[in-house]
């Protein structure tokens, strides 16, 4: 085992190189001691690489089980296709699953988000939902980063990015086990799709992500720094089809007590609804009228042809009460809320739903149709 701190990799006895590899990147990711990059670091083998990924997947999960609550403030940009371009910030406490706070700002307008055991507090409306929704994905990264149970990686090798060394693996889809996915920040999301063929690269001497692909989503990630037991990236970038889609660059990271806090007292003036972090999403019944519906027996995310109604918005999102019905909807591009025409509006105001529950309570809950699949 001296090898793994004292020589190369290269340098260990051939049987041996690739293992020493690859504990050396979990044991020293582990202990903190710093790792001087190689150039051309030996390749690790598929369970190595395996080894690695979970590694990264714990060690850049904030929100992981039993992980100390943080407080994250950062500034974000997001684009639209035509060049447009709006700023804004992005602030998260974070307890547990069910204690939380959110405050988001897209160029004038301001949002915020409390959850709090079982209620939810919501103060305006997020006119750049979709964005919100990138910011949301781009800080759930490390969950890209896992490989289902008895699968492999493959392709397994090395590169260099930006001068670092870097090992690079294929990573096979995730299966999702319903159709409905709960993203922070945002609510049940249905009908999201798998990511795509992924394939993701790790710095060679820290064991830290720098890259993850999906189809022709690029997600890039960098200077990293530690908070607890964790690590996580102060720069965060998607991009897509090699264009920028999204920016995050994190202003400040930090632990906070959650028994001297005061983050999740909300502003008065705020009204609670009902909530819970295991939420049962609603289910599309059919989408638009009774006459001109589109219905989903597969349940929520099943792939059948939209109404015309839904077509040219990345996102649309249906407010739905406690008995299924729809009682407002929006819609969002890249470039912000877009509107509908009063025929469409009324039309999608027809949709029925079975409704979302909390323990087996109905209560009212978003359903969102998310972006076009890539």
């Amino acid at each position: 085992m001296l090898c793994l701190f004292f020589q190369r990799p290269k340098d260990c006895k051939t049987h041996g190189a690739r293992l020493c590899f690859a504990l050396a990147i979990v044991l020293l990711v582990g202990t903190g001691v710093p790792v001087i990059a190689q150039s051309n670091p030996s390749l690790p083998s598929k369970d190595e690489g395996k080894t690695l990924v979970e590694r990264s997947n714990k060690l850049t999960d904030l929100r992981a089980l039993g992980s100390a609550p943080f407080h994250l403030n950062a500034r974000t940009k997001a684009y639209g296709r035509k060049g447009q371009s709006i700023r804004g910030t992005y602030e998260l406490w974070w307890a547990s699953p069910n204690r939380w706070r959110e405050d988001i700002s897209w160029g004038d307008n301001s949002f915020i988000r409390i959850a709090d055991k079982n209620h939810l507090w919501v103060n305006g409306a997020d006119a750049n939902r979709l964005d919100t929704l990138h910011v949301a994905r781009l800080l759930d990264f490390s969950s890209r980063l896992r490989v289902p149970l008895n699968r492999p990686v493959d392709r397994v090798q090395t590169k260099q990015i930006d001068g670092v060394a870097a090992i690079c693996m294929r990573l096979f889809e995730i299966p999702f086990p319903s159709a409905t996915t709960y993203v922070q920040g945002i609510g049940p999301v249905v009908g999201l799709p798998l990511d795509p063929e992924r394939s993701a690269c790790w710095d060679a001497a820290t064991g830290l992500p720098l890259r993850i692909d999906a189809g022709s989503d690029r997600i890039e990630l960098g200077v990293y720094s530690a908070i607890g037991d964790k690590q996580f990236p102060h720069r965060i970038h998607e991009l897509r089809d090699g264009k920028m889609l999204i920016e995050f660059e994190l202003d400040s990271l930090e632990l906070f007590d959650v028994t001297t806090t005061t983050a999740f007292t909300p502003p008065s003036g705020m009204s609670a609804k009902p909530w819970c972090a295991n939420m049962i999403s609603p289910i599309a019944v059919r989408l638009g009228s009774a006459s001109e519906a589109t219905s989903l027996p597969g349940g929520a995310g099943s792939m059948t042809p939209l109404p015309a109604e839904l077509l040219g918005r990345d996102l649309v999102v249906f407010r739905v009460d406690e008995a299924g019905r729809t009682v407002e909807v929006r819609a969002f591009t890249v470039a912000g809320e877009v509107s509908f025409k009063d025929r469409e509006r009324q039309t999608l105001l027809k949709s029925r739903f079975r409704p979302a529950t909390c323990d087996g309570t109905p209560v009212e809950a978003d359903f969102l149709m998310p972006p076009n699949p890539r």
